[in-house]
């Protein structure tokens, strides 16, 4: 049966095709697809053919087997380079905000970081022109207090989960959490052993500090690893809150994952909001707490549990390489069908053209009948139908009803241990809540018990004191023969219980196994049952595919080869013919005469009988005769019609013309009387057409919304390869040709501006940059103090100077490299922030900004200073110190920018240094300062990437893997060393003798050659170190390479009379002494060598380095190395010519201005100023180091004479910031104003880039061909609409960030978006037509010129990507090696800081004649009476004898005193508890255990108050001493002591320092 049928229309230029008629087929189910294919007669496909070429299809072709793309993948979408993918993914995050309704507004997020709410800008009606400049500036400095806050939000909310009762809001947590209340109520709730009792108090005690104890015992009962310990003092006294917060995510994690909660801590970052001033307030803390946060994100990384990875078995590979195949495979299947499908089509349509009109004709009548079939087809079984499905209704909801009842019936009973459990659980619940409510109530009562107890406790304490002491021994071992008693009960239960139930629990486990056993095995089979039938389609398809294949090129071989055998079966035939006929006729011709007469004969025979038979034919056929006759009358009328026919067709045009008048008439006069009976009824036949069109456009439309719906994520994939392979196409046009078209500079228009991962990466690279230069300055201080304190262990080693000395120099260190990074922070993000400034010193603020910029961008500056410093002649220390503030000058040159002013200031140095030079070898010779300053230069990762590259397979292959390799040149040490392998090889004396002078040892015919050989192993590897060198030229850093030129280029200048060949020999031995010979001489310095080197081998290094160091001077061995003097002929001919010309090789460099893309003039047009993170102390040590030497540095009339005089006195400013600053770092934006520079092409310059950007704006409005084509088309009203349009979106996407980066935005001059289209394309013509008169442009190529460098800015914006992420790179390598050198300073401190300890342990053990144990050295009384300390029979005699007996001597000592003693000595001011009277029965005993820890025990008589003791440490009281605390508290509160009057006891009793 035909299908119904819907012809195509074509598209305008395609040729048009008859309908294909289609026949239905059975549905297929895809690998891969979550549901059968669409059948080509299903309602979803209107034409009933799915394929590309139906226009009702045509963009949503399904590709089978595609993996659907899931919702995120669209969400990905918004920083696709595609601009219909962004929108895509907008329309998107729209409908998906509606429908889950999100916290944070898709629009309030930070691109990239999902949850993230975007820090808004303050409105600015109210701004002046530099706050609307430097908002963003201003406020990013607050991203990192809002986090934070948004993490005490998390652990607020996850604690009042936990306790069940409110805590304080988030911005008073931090307060609230110093008296460890929370923390204990929390500890109480998962540990309620370890919290007897919460110590609470309206004012802050050191009682509170039990509650965080109590708290270390629950973080250290759950195994919480010690890296998320925070300390007492960083909660009690606030030193590193953030760490406490830490420790609680980290907590919630560790419980989640024991399952001690049922939820860990949530993300609500981005979903909170705080004011401007808890912000503010918060980030102040954060500045003066001098901390760094702990990074909240990967806390839960750490309790991950990780599961092991699963073995792929052979089937399980086979299936998942036919699943990376699927879609290559279904693709090809796809291809086939279609190519088959294509040419069936072709051959149909030729049918279908040839047979049109009856096709025609035909559809026609089946649409009719069709028509009137269905009509009277519905009308009859309507009625039916409805019945059936009524009953079928009924008859589905019974059966569902049924099946519901039996599965309750059948699950009974796990319903009501289902409701049990709920029952319980909600019993649990209020008996959790009853509990809570009893422990509020708890603590007035607990309270009350607790002191009725103590008493209780104490009163009997004093009486059972004395038998508990009398009877310990028994009691102990009474409890430890219970306790042995009752764990061999419960032993013994346990195991007897255990053995009756042994049977049950064997079968129980069986059961399990084989339960678990078949529940598996039967998923495998339903699996392969799955698979099985796709998998035996897909084989048949592929081995009838690859015989089809096969057949098809047999076939295609006969029929290539077809001509040929026919030719060659057609000449064989022919041969055996004519073979067979010459023999017949060779035979014929030898009895010619009898046959002639025998044919005779037989001729007349057979005639006469012929005509007899003749005769008798035509008498019995007369009839037949007759109608034979008729027969040819008949024929011969039939040539005279066909005669007439010929003619009629010689006028068949006339003919034709006269019936078509005829049946035109004919069908005229029927059309007009059709028209006349449609006339009547035009309104209703309208009215019929109209609706049957709706209808069936409604229908078309629903199906067609429905199949989009069903494969939109196909779809969306679809499209999605072939516009990003139509863009990849269209990029590497643009990045390759000269004279890229104008569409594809259109689509890749949006690469020009600065998007949000650009401007996120320019923040990174910032931040990076300012943590090396802290970095560096913290280590330099470091290392500065690790040198000092080496002096002073010497001295006092020496007994030059005393340990107190080395103590105090200890404290202005506070003993960890970390503490000087964290105490560098910078005191503020911007230069403005120092609120104690006024206008004044503000001012001499912008002019420090002023004289650095000009120090940076001006050489001249430094380099006469350079100068003045090698002349002068200064000591090392300050030059080191000069060195270390030059090079914070350019920021360590980390940045592009910083180090290409750098370069240029060596440059200009090696300029002026060389011009007073006298000879050329005096630049080898000379002790430049330039020279320092390369140095500190090329010491950076990249640098030693490139040696480790250029370097590691020399020297770790050769040198320290070849334990062979033995480069020895002295003819003696090589006879030696013979003579050695000779006697341990043979086990006798060699016969040689050792002692030969060396002029003899090498006469020796064994040592001579040894000694060629060692030669020429010199040989080999210097030729490997130059084809290392040569292959690795171009991976050499640009900065080297370029002062190598710049040197040349000098001397070639200062000395024109000299050979160039032999300046490049100096400037090559400059290269290879001061970068390449440190390497080789100390690889393991630069991370080269792979292990440590053995004495053997930096003996062989440091003959190679002396070989090379001869090839690079180009000289031969003197008369000092006289025993390498073999090696001459072979440095001058061979080696130094192949180093120079590699050299040549290596000066051949790009500009600097095009290698870093920097001139003169950027930092004039720049929107963004450029910043410098520099010490308060170092911009005044630089101002005073150029005030000092002004006269020298600064011509008369120069800029930097007034900015110095207009800074004033280096001591007025310093301590007017330092007021403000102090000693901390700040972020200067350098000033370029001062800068004053013309450029000639400035105004063309501009003009050429104001008329790129108008050009950006017009090709995206309008199309065509090429530029010329766009600019000469008219201005339309849609043009007008698309240009609004188009500054809308502008205007909402500044809004959005928060400023332009739009492509040209930071030189823009003419406010573009103020114009009309009209106005904004008159503009641009009169700015063409001005560049076409300077001859910059040219309409012959359509004024191509501006496409191209509008193209060339797109190539030079992705290389300017690229160069920020190999920056980044490289200051993270910079980053880490500065880890590595912070680690080895803490090492040596470390060792110091044991070495002081050491000497406070030496001293505390005893000075003098004291014994090494404080007081006792178990030599009894003699030992007593003979040392300093302790009378015999005195009460401190008494206290430790009793001590001694007790075996619990202290290791440093321990002092009694009565509370009276220590009053009168004014060390105790207050106790509390004890009348003032009673003080005398008191007794106090100081003792130390451990070294700088103290105990303080209270005793009162024989009985020791219980509670009343406590722990202080040494460094804790000296901290009080310094912040200037009188007093302090110990014994929880009771006992009141003097600071000072306190430290001055213990260092009397424990230290002796009188």
């Amino acid at each position: 049966m035909l299908s119904g049928y819907t012809a195509n229309t074509p598209r305008p230029g395609e040729p048009t095709t008859p309908p294909r008629v289609v026949t239905e087929r059975a549905p297929r189910h895809v690998r891969g697809a979550s549901v059968p294919v669409t059948s080509p007669l299903s309602p979803t496909s209107p034409t009933g053919v799915i394929s590309p070429y139906n226009s009702a299809n045509r963009g949503s072709y399904e590709i089978v087997g595609t993996s659907s793309l899931k919702k995120d993948d669209v969400k990905h979408l918004r920083n696709s380079s595609v601009s219909h993918f962004r929108t895509l993914s907008r329309l998107t995050d729209e409908d998906s905000a509606r429908e889950f309704g999100g916290t944070v507004d898709s629009g309030e997020e930070v691109a990239g970081m999902h949850g993230r709410k975007r820090l808004q800008r303050a409105p600015t009606e109210n701004m002046t022109s530099w706050e609307r400049m430097t908002w963003m500036d201003k406020r990013r400095q607050y991203i990192q207090a809002y986090e934070y806050l948004c993490h005490i939000g998390e652990a607020k909310e996850w604690m009042e989960d936990c306790i069940g009762e409110p805590i304080p809001p988030i911005v008073e947590l931090e307060e609230a959490l110093r008296d460890g209340v929370a923390l204990a109520k929390l500890t109480r709730v998962f540990a309620p052993e370890l919290v007897p009792r919460i110590f609470q108090s309206a004012k802050l005690q050191f009682r509170h500090s039990d509650n965080i104890d109590r708290f270390f015992r629950f973080l250290r009962k759950v195994e919480l690893p010690e890296i998320f310990f925070f300390e007492t003092t960083d909660l009690y006294n606030k030193k590193n809150i953030p760490k406490v917060i830490y420790c609680i995510h980290a907590l919630s994690f560790l419980l989640f994952r024991l399952g001690l909660t049922n939820h860990a801590i949530g993300n609500l970052v981005g979903k909170l909001e705080f004011t401007e001033q808890e912000i503010q307030k918060t980030q102040k803390g954060l500045d003066m707490a001098g901390v760094s946060l702990p990074s909240f994100r990967g806390v839960n990384k750490h309790f991950e549990v990780e599961e092991p990875e699963p073995v792929e078995s052979e089937e399980d590979r086979v299936n998942r390489e036919l699943k990376e195949m699927e879609s290559a495979i279904l693709g090809f299947q796809a291809w086939i069908r279609g190519s088959m499908l294509r040419m069936r089509l072709g051959d149909l349509m030729e049918e279908l053209w040839d047979a049109e009109y009856s096709v025609m004709f035909l559809q026609a009548r089946i649409r009719g009948m069709f028509a009137r079939t269905a009509y009277n087809y519905h009308a009859d079984v309507s009625s039916w139908a409805s019945t059936i499905q009524a009953q079928a209704r009924g008859f589905l909801a019974r059966q569902q009803f049924q099946e519901q009842q039996k599965y309750c019936s059948k699950n009974q009973a796990i319903f009501a241990r289902l409701q049990a459990q709920i029952r319980g659980n909600k019993l649990r619940e209020q008996i959790a809540v009853q509990r809570l409510q009893l422990e509020r109530k708890e603590k007035p009562i607990t309270a009350l018990q607790s002191s009725i107890r103590g008493f209780l406790v104490r009163q009997r304490l004093g009486t059972e004191a004395e038998e508990v002491y009398e009877n310990e021994p028994a009691i102990a071992s009474l409890q430890s023969l219970a306790r042995a008693a009752i764990v061999r009960r419960n032993l013994a239960t346990q195991l007897s219980a255990i053995a009756e139930e042994e049977e049950p629990i064997t079968q129980l486990q069986a059961a399990v196994r084989g339960a678990l056993v078949r529940k598996q095995m039967q998923q495998d089979s339903q699996a392969m049952e799955e698979v099985q039938e796709p998998m035996i389609n897909l084989i048949a398809k592929a081995r009838g595919a690859l015989v089809r294949i096969k057949q098809k090129e047999r076939l295609q071989a006969i029929a290539e080869e077809e001509e040929s055998i026919t030719q060659l079966v057609a000449k064989a035939r022919g041969a055996l013919v004519r073979k067979h006929h010459q023999e017949r006729l060779a035979a014929i011709a030898e009895e010619e005469e009898p046959i002639i007469d025998l044919q005779a004969l037989a001729q007349g025979f057979l005639v006469r009988q012929a005509y007899d038979c003749m005769l008798d034919e035509l008498d019995d056929s007369t009839e037949e005769v007759i109608e034979l006759q008729a027969k040819i009358r008949g024929a011969m009328l039939r040539l005279e019609l066909d005669n007439l026919l010929l003619d009629l067709k010689d006028e068949e045009e006339s003919i034709i013309g006269f019936q078509a008048a005829i049946r035109g008439a004919t069908i005229r006069c029927a059309c007009d009387e059709i028209v006349f009976a449609i006339a009547d009824e035009e309104e209703a036949i309208l009215e019929l057409q109209a609706a049957a069109r709706g209808h069936i456009q409604r229908t078309r439309f629903q199906s067609k919304l429905k199949h989009y719906r069903d494969n939109m994520d196909k779809v969306i994939k679809l499209q999605s390869f072939v516009r990003t392979k139509q863009m990849g196409e269209a990029y590497k046009s643009l990045m390759s040709d000269n004279n890229p078209p104008v569409n594809t500079v259109k689509n890749f228009v949006h690469l020009l501006n600065d998007s949000d991962f650009d401007f996120e990466q320019e923040i990174k690279f910032e931040e990076l940059r300012k943590e090396v230069v802290r970095h560096v300055r913290a280590n330099d201080l470091a290392e500065s103090y690790v040198e000092q304190l080496d002096v002073k262990i010497a001295l006092l080693v020496k007994n030059k100077i005393t340990l107190d000395e080395v103590i105090k120099h200890q404290k202005h260190f506070t003993g960890h490299v970390g503490n000087i990074l964290s105490n560098t922070g910078m005191a503020s993000s911007d230069p403005f922030d120092l609120k104690a400034l006024n206008k004044a010193s503000k001012n001499r603020l912008e002019k420090y900004q002023q004289m650095f910029y000009a120090l940076q961008t001006e050489p001249q500056y430094l380099s006469r200073l350079f100068l003045r410093i090698r002349e002068q002649n200064t000591p090392d220390k300050e030059l080191k110190r000069v060195e270390n503030l030059v090079m914070g000058i350019f920021g360590y040159s980390q940045k592009r920018r910083e180090e290409f002013y750098l370069l240029k200031l060596i440059a200009r140095s090696v300029q002026e240094e060389v011009s007073r030079c006298s000879r050329p070898e005096d630049f080898l010779r000379g002790n430049f300062f330039y020279v320092k300053i390369v140095n500190s230069y090329i010491r950076s990762p990249r640098d030693r990437k490139f040696l480790r590259l250029l370097l590691g397979p020399l020297i770790n292959e050769e040198f320290i893997n070849n334990e062979q390799l033995d480069l020895e040149s002295d003819p003696l040490q090589i006879h030696r060393a013979s003579i050695n392998n000779e006697e341990l090889r043979t086990g006798q004396r060699s016969t040689r003798d050792p002692d030969l002078p060396r002029h003899l040892a090498i006469t020796d015919a064994i040592t001579r050659a040894e000694f060629i050989h060692h030669l020429e192993q010199l040989k080999e590897l210097s030729l490997e170190f130059l084809r290392l060198l040569e292959n690795n030229i171009d991976h050499m850093p640009y900065g080297i390479r370029y002062i190598a030129s710049q040197s040349l280029a000098a001397l070639v200048e200062r000395f024109p009379e000299v050979s160039p060949s032999a300046l490049s020999q100096i400037v090559l031995h400059f290269v290879y002494q001061k970068y390449l010979s440190p390497a080789l001489n100390g690889p393991d310095a630069f991370g080269i060598a792979a292990k440590g080197l053995s004495p053997k081998d930096k003996k062989n290094l440091t003959t190679f380095s002396k070989l090379m160091n001869q090839i690079s001077l180009g000289r031969v061995f003197a008369q000092d190395d006289m025993l390498l003097q073999p090696l001459n002929e072979f440095v001058l001919s061979m080696a130094s010519p192949r180093f120079r010309d590699g050299f040549k090789q290596l000066i051949n460099i790009p500009e600097i201005g095009v290698r870093y893309g920097i001139d003169e003039f950027e930092d004039l047009t720049a929107k963004q100023r450029p910043t410098l993170y520099i010490k308060m102390s170092d911009i005044f040590s630089i101002h005073s180091l150029v005030a000092s030497e002004l006269e020298f540095i600064c011509e008369p009339g120069d800029a930097m004479r007034d900015t110095i005089q207009e800074l004033g006195s280096v001591q007025a400013n310093e301590a007017d910031f330092k007021l403000a600053a102090g000693e901390a770092e700040i972020c200067l934006q350098l000033d370029a104003r001062a800068r004053n520079l013309e450029d000639p092409e400035s105004e063309r310059k501009q003009l050429w880039v104001e008329t790129k950007r108008c050009i950006l704006y017009i090709i995206r409005v309008q199309q065509g061909r090429d530029l010329m084509e766009i600019l000469v088309k008219p201005v339309t009203g849609e043009d007008e609409e698309r240009w609004d349009e188009l500054r809308e979106e502008e205007e909402r996407e500044l809004k959005a960030r928060g400023k332009s980066r739009r492509a040209y935005g930071d030189t823009a001059v003419m406010d573009i978006h103020a114009m009309s289209y009209a106005q904004l394309k008159r503009l641009c013509l009169e700015s063409i037509l001005h560049l076409e008169h300077l001859g910059l442009i040219t309409r012959s190529n359509s004024y191509q010129d501006l496409l191209s460098s509008i193209a060339t800015d797109i190539r030079l914006k992705s290389s300017r990507r690229k160069s920020r992420l190999s920056d980044i790179s490289r200051i993270t390598d910079t980053l880490a090696d500065l880890s590595k050198k912070t680690a080895y300073l803490e090492s040596q401190l470390a060792s110091y800081n044991d070495y002081i300890d050491q000497a406070m342990l030496t001293l505390h053990a005893g000075k003098g004649a004291r014994p090494k144990s404080g007081v006792f050295t178990g030599k009894g009384l003699m030992g007593i009476i003979n040392g300093k300390g302790v009378m015999p029979f005195s009460r401190q005699w008494s206290h430790m004898r009793e001590l001694e007996k007790q075996g619990r001597v202290p290791k440093f000592g321990s002092y009694k005193y009565t509370a009276k003693q220590l009053a009168e000595k004014g060390v105790l001011v207050e106790m509390n508890g004890w009348d003032r009277e009673g003080w005398g029965r008191v007794e106090i005993t100081l003792g130390s255990d451990e070294v700088g820890v103290f105990c303080v025990e209270v005793t009162e008589g024989q009985m020791v108050v219980p509670g009343e003791g406590g722990r202080v440490r040494l460094e804790d009281m000296l901290q009080m001493q310094f912040h200037g605390n009188q007093f302090m508290l110990l014994c929880d509160g009771m006992l009141k002591f003097n600071v000072n009057l306190f430290l001055h006891l213990i260092f009397r009793k424990f230290y002796r320092d009188e």
